[in-house]
């Protein structure tokens, strides 16, 4: 999970660990992944200095990405008409690298279905756009779709998250802030999400969309009511939209709620015209004038509703808005539904109309939900939508797969529409499925697929209440061995809920924290209350009460083990070990669980300022001092502690993983990593020290100049190497970096050090002679075929003009050498180059059938399976390779 910052840093900014290059945000409407991608966009251009193009997927309308971008972003990129010459410029630019594809909205593509889209840009990412960098935003439910069926290789997935409750006080506070007047307002409004009662709208502000919505309507409704469910925040949303600007225009829709009337069904008729076309949230004006006249398009448009977004082309000014005006105009819930149980054939009018079957079809999901929030639909006629899905027989076999989709609406739909008569039974129903029978734990659910049960939970969120919770005790209290996954799935809903942390706090007894089958449970109940705790002060103290226990319990382990009459007690030492070991681990979990919680909080930064040297086990005292830095900034016993440790012990660790971390916010303690780094006696901790300094050290003289003392004085040749390493990250443009680095390459025989020190040489001082030289010259001399291929490497990365060289070095090692690993490193190395190389290949093909090393096949046969995409070549050299081998196989 990332923060923004620490996700543009570290995601963003760096080279793709794996062998995802791509990266795909998904998220629920108004999560906001559009914004994330102007903000990747700016970073990019700003940061990264690389070329970012934004496209907004729905504006396709049923053109290929590549002609997209070459016959209508490229024109207005350049404000001028195109030629082949500058289309060819274009695509140079992108075979040269540096260039993103920001991609926005797969869901807006208008493709005939989810799988489709992806596959329409999977199939894109091919020849010169397969060079880019990718960034597409995709909603949660078309992502997930089928994953099964989704083409789309090469992608790391990020999930938006949604606000916790301390950043939706933030983002309020934040909100109100901007005008003095209105600052009480703000506190007001977040007294009042605390209220009671007020469950779902909590829930649905987590949302950064709908949180921002209820802050314009609070902004100006003096009453300051709070809507129940969805489509009730975008009623008040639309009651007030009309007071934010005053124009002609809204004083005349304000004083005119007939023409309010009128205007929001005419959007509502635009908005489902959109839906069921192609065009989807992109409509030409010609059909906007047609279903709302051009009266009433003027109108939306001035006022806001509808947004020029392309040539003649306009859209709501949110897609939630389109989904919302489309549920209005929607009364008899046949529109969803139209199936008849007594006789499935899809094809034969029930009630005397086609059948119909909206409600597997994504698109509609939003508008099926916002219908059911609607407050002047008939109740009755919302419970008989309910009844005809929870009841649904899809008529295809026992399984009654579509039944079960049914049954997984309803349950979104009663979020909607909390009164429903069915809520108990359906609640029941989907903790049976996820969970099994309370009274018989062989049952039904063994028989239903892992989809269904993970299904069954994801809906029962959607409608957790206190019954949820009540039943759900019992499960936690009868059948231990399916009580980790209710744990796990309270901990999920449970952030706050003091019904939720009373359970886990009873569930920690510290007289039975000490038997084999309770520790593993109470260490998963104590991570539980680290993560839905904050604020609680019944979590805290358990979590206090529990942790004290545990030590004292094995400060009386260790004593009895060192007991002279431990013997004479006919007690197991090993076994006392082990329960050592075992609590030890719980207390790390305590530890963390504190830490999550706890920030500030004075009774817990006093106990671990008294409990700290009592902790027998140094690992332990680490994680207690980083947890009291923490929750207690500045601490001086947590740094002491940390310094203590790491000059008497070899806990390298503990400078990357912890004092890294707490650098972030206290720059003084980077000069403790420079102490160390010349009074630790351990190598290691002077490399890790070297290494952490490449990594927070930037713009700091003194990291420098440590780091340049350190290569001129060391004797240890892997410390020099890495120290060289971090003064390439850190000492871009420094002359006395510079000389140490020209000083070392003199002085070494180390060819390691050597090549770490050029390649360094290079990033701060590009062009630098000395350095391209040694590089040459371990390129051609060298006679480990590893350090020849990263010297290639840094010189085809540094030094233009050197390229073919690189190149031809590189294809000479594929030709004559017969090291399975190096062969695979110089192909791989090959094709990241250029991925239309034959011979690399060809050397994949054979070494994915290299029966005598199974690691370099499997490494083989997933670079093949990355490229494919990106190597047309590929088939037909797979194709000449099976027919060779076929002829081979005749001739025996």
């Amino acid at each position: 999970m990332y923060e923004h910052k620490d996700f543009l840093e570290q995601v963003i900014n760096q080279n793709p660990a794996g062998k995802n290059k791509h990266i795909a945000i998904v998220g629920e409407p108004g999560a906001g992944k559009t914004t994330l991608l102007s903000a990747i966009a700016s970073y990019i251009k700003n940061e990264n200095k690389d070329l970012p193009i934004v496209i907004s997927l729905g504006s396709l309308q049923g053109m290929t990405l590549e002609k997209y971008i070459l016959k209508k972003w490229l024109p207005d990129a350049v404000k001028c008409n195109t030629t082949p010459e500058i289309e060819e410029q274009l695509k140079t630019r992108f075979y040269k690298g540096g260039v993103w594809l920001l991609l926005d909205g797969v869901d807006e593509m208008g493709e005939s279905s989810p799988t489709a889209a992806l596959n329409k840009i999977s199939q894109a990412l091919t020849d010169w756009l397969g060079k880019a960098r990718v960034v597409l935003t995709c909603r949660l439910n078309v992502w997930d779709a089928n994953p099964l069926y989704n083409d789309l290789s090469g992608f790391d997935t990020y999930k938006t998250q949604e606000f916790n409750p301390e950043q939706v006080d933030e983002f309020i506070a934040k909100w109100f802030k901007c005008d003095d007047d209105k600052i009480q307002r703000g506190e007001e409004l977040k007294a009042k999400l605390r209220e009671p009662g007020k469950e779902r709208i909590r829930e649905l502000v987590t949302n950064p969309l709908r949180l921002s919505l209820l802050c314009q309507i609070f902004y100006q409704d003096k009453h300051g009511e709070l809507p129940e469910t969805k489509a009730g925040l975008f009623d008040l949303y639309a009651k007030y939209f009309y007071y934010w600007k005053f124009t002609p225009e809204t004083q005349e829709l304000r004083d005119s709620p007939e023409l309010q009337k009128e205007l929001h069904q005419a959007l509502g008729k635009l908005a489902l015209e959109g839906i069921n076309s192609d065009a989807r949230f992109r409509m030409n004006k010609s059909l906007v004038v047609e279903v709302m006249t051009e009266r009433l398009f003027k109108l939306a448009r001035d006022v806001g509703w509808l947004n020029l977004v392309d040539r003649e082309v306009y859209a709501f000014f949110h897609p939630n808005f389109q989904e919302y005006f489309a549920a209005l105009v929607i009364d008899d819930w046949h529109d969803f539904l139209n199936h008849n149980n007594a006789n499935h054939n899809p094809f034969i009018k029930h009630n005397n109309q086609d059948c119909i079957y909206r409600i597997f079809d994504l698109k509609w999901k939003e508008v099926i939900l916002l219908w059911f929030g609607r407050r002047e639909i008939e109740v009755k006629n919302k419970e008989e939508f309910i009844h005809s899905l929870i009841t649904f027989n899809d008529g295809c076999g026992s399984e009654n797969f579509y039944g079960f989709k049914c049954y997984f609406l309803a349950a979104a739909a009663i979020a909607e529409f909390s009164q429903s008569k069915f809520t108990h039974e359906v609640i029941q129903k989907l903790i049976k499925w996820g969970f099994g029978e309370l009274d018989n734990q062989q049952n039904q659910k063994d028989e239903l697929s892992y989809e269904i049960q993970k299904s069954s939970k994801l809906a029962l969120k959607l409608i957790h209440n206190e019954t949820t919770i009540s039943i759900l005790k019992k499960y936690v209290i009868a059948y231990r061995d399916i009580s980790i996954q209710v744990i796990d799935y309270l901990t999920e809903v449970g952030i706050g809920n003091e019904s939720i942390i009373e359970i886990f706090t009873s569930l920690l007894h510290p007289s039975k924290l000490f038997t084999y089958e309770h520790i593993f449970f109470n260490n998963k109940v104590i991570c539980s209350l680290g993560e839905i705790g904050i604020g609680s002060e019944r979590a805290i103290i358990r979590l206090l009460e529990t942790a004290h226990s545990i030590i004292s319990m094995t400060i009386y382990i260790e004593e009895l083990c060192i007991s002279s009459d431990i013997n004479s007690q006919n007690l197991d030492i090993d076994k006392l070990q082990h329960i050592k070991y075992k609590l030890n681990d719980c207390l790390r979990d305590n530890l963390e669980s504190l830490g999550k919680i706890g920030i500030g909080n004075q009774e817990i930064i006093a106990w671990l300022q008294k409990v700290i040297n009592f902790i027998s086990d140094e690992e332990l005292r680490i994680k207690a001092a980083n947890i009291l830095w923490k929750i207690n900034p500045g601490d001086i016993l947590a740094i002491n502690v940390l310094e203590e440790i790491i000059y008497n012990h070899p806990f390298d660790y503990v400078i990357s993983f912890y004092l890294e971390e707490i650098a972030k916010t206290d720059a003084k303690v980077i000069d403790l990593i420079i102490k160390i780094l010349f009074k630790a006696t351990h190598q290691t901790t002077i490399q890790r020290a070297c290494q952490s300094l490449g990594r927070i050290g930037f713009g700091n003289i003194k990291s420098i100049e440590a780091l340049v003392k350190i290569i001129l004085i060391s004797k240890d040749n892997e410390t020099c190497r890495i120290a060289c390493e971090s003064l390439g990250e850190i000492g871009i443009g420094n002359p006395n970096v510079i000389e140490a680095l020209q000083k070392i390459l003199a002085n070494t025989q180390d060819e390691y050090v050597k090549r770490q020190a050029a390649d360094s040489l290079l990033k701060i001082n590009p062009g630098n002679t000395i350095a391209i030289k040694e590089l040459t010259n371990l390129v051609y001399n060298s006679k480990d075929i590893w350090l020849r291929r990263d010297s290639a490497i840094s010189l085809y990365q540094n030094v233009i003009d050197k390229r073919d060289i690189v190149l031809k070095v590189l294809q000479f090692i594929l030709e004559n050498n017969h090291h399975l690993p190096s062969l695979f490193a110089v192909a791989e190395t090959l094709l990241e180059i250029n991925p239309y190389n034959k011979p690399a290949i060809e050397t994949l093909i054979n070494l994915s059938c290299a029966y005598s090393d199974g690691e370099i096949q499997i490494l083989a046969s997933k670079t093949l399976a990355k490229i494919r995409n990106n190597s047309p070549i590929l088939i037909e050299l797979l194709l000449d390779f099976m027919k060779s081998e076929i002829n081979e196989y005749k001739k025996l």
